[in-house]
């Protein structure tokens, strides 16, 4: 059975550019990653005083430690977002917002001091990211393993739009055995409340595939094309 995980939400904004200066923060520093399971690490981003024009996520892969694995994995790179609001436990509710996402390499051909880094575009994250903040490594592998280094950067300056919402639509990991199944029983239809001063929105999608489903004889190499439908039309 092949397996994809997903990640979807909405991001609802107004139209308001100047360049300024810029701030770099660093929240994880070569954190190994040895274990399947999350690798959490609070840090201070700047606070609401100024405004950011844009703000990136440079993420630098390396080796753990002990060297790099084997096998391809799949890490992802969380927001810990604390919304204020309690549950029924009287608990603070946690919404985790997916910053990033890289796929391990092979690693067994790789020096010990093997590293790459990937630069996000978050700036739609902004108005969320500051202060005091608890980011996320992901890791799913079962094997040791690789490092993670995060580098915020923001610059100072005018944002192109003025974001005033952001919220998960799909969030993890589902089964993929056939479009029917997926839509029907997976990705089931949600409605969202669009905000009355908001004069566009936007979906982001990531979705990468792992597994193996021996009826199509595929695993993450077969190529699949995920389509969105807003009001039933693709």
């Amino acid at each position: 059975m092949k397996k994809t995980l997903l990640s979807l939400f909405a991001i609802i904004f107004s139209i308001t550019l100047f360049a300024g200066d810029t701030t770099t923060v660093r929240i994880h520093d070569h954190t190994d990653m040895t274990w399947n399971g999350n690798y959490d690490v609070w840090g201070e981003l700047p606070d609401t005083t100024k405004n950011y024009r844009k703000v990136y996520l440079h993420y630098t892969m390396g080796c753990a430690t002990g060297g790099c694995s084997d096998w391809d994995y799949t890490t992802q790179i969380f927001f810990r977002h604390r919304t204020g609001e309690l549950d029924t436990s009287f608990n603070e509710i946690v919404e985790n917002y997916e910053l990033a996402r890289v796929i391990t390499p092979y690693g067994s051909g790789l020096s010990n001091n093997w590293e790459f880094t990937t630069t996000f575009d978050i700036t739609d994250f902004a108005h969320i990211l500051r202060d005091s903040v608890e980011i996320r490594c992901h890791y799913s592998g079962w094997s040791s393993g690789f490092s993670a280094t995060l580098d915020f950067e923001f610059i100072e300056g005018t944002p192109a739009r003025n974001v005033i919402k952001v919220e998960n639509i799909y969030s993890g990991g589902y089964n993929y055995s056939s479009a029917i199944d997926f839509e029907d029983n997976k990705l089931i239809p949600k409605k969202l409340l669009i905000e009355q001063n908001s004069t566009a929105a936007m979906v982001k999608m990531v979705s990468t595939g792992h597994s193996f489903d021996n009826n199509i004889n595929a695993a993450e190499f077969n190529p699949i094309n995920y389509h969105l439908k807003l009001d039933g039309i693709q």
